[in-house]
């Protein structure tokens, strides 16, 4: 896994103050649950968490059973984004490129869908990525 974390004042202003990106595996994917919990849990309830938790592994689950792929999690100013494409990891994934923001229409993006009780968590699915989001209050 790699990633970057904001964790000094003097860290450079341009990094995210969270992105971590990794290879899935059926070994990877209890690591990705407990890690999209934990690091929603800063910033929402419980409720919420779990949720986004749960949606980050089903995704997860899916790009495994299709062969694999990578994924990327990352804080947005007002989210959280668990982001998984089959294959290589994409280029635009990371903070500042939401998956909504697609500029291709036509590579098949849906619109978020509502996820869970908590309405706090979305999920969005094109041909070869899905993601998954959390609605989060920036400290």
């Amino acid at each position: 896994m790699t990633g970057q974390r904001d964790l000094q004042s003097d860290v450079r202003e341009d990094l995210p103050p969270l992105w971590a990106r990794g290879r899935l595996d059926a070994v990877a994917l209890k690591d990705l649950r407990w890690l999209t919990y934990t690091v929603a849990r800063e910033w929402v309830p419980e409720l919420a968490a779990h949720e986004f938790s749960r949606a980050a592994g089903e995704i997860a689950e899916e790009a495994i059973d299709r062969g694999g792929g990578n994924w990327d999690l990352w804080q947005d100013p007002g989210r959280l984004v668990c982001h998984v494409s089959l294959g290589d990891a994409h280029p635009a994934a990371g903070p500042g490129h939401p998956p909504d923001a697609s500029s291709e229409p036509a590579a098949g993006t849906t619109a978020w869908r509502a996820y869970g009780a908590a309405h706090r968590v979305g999920v969005s699915h094109a041909r070869d990525m899905m993601a998954v989001r959390v609605l989060i209050d920036d400290p």
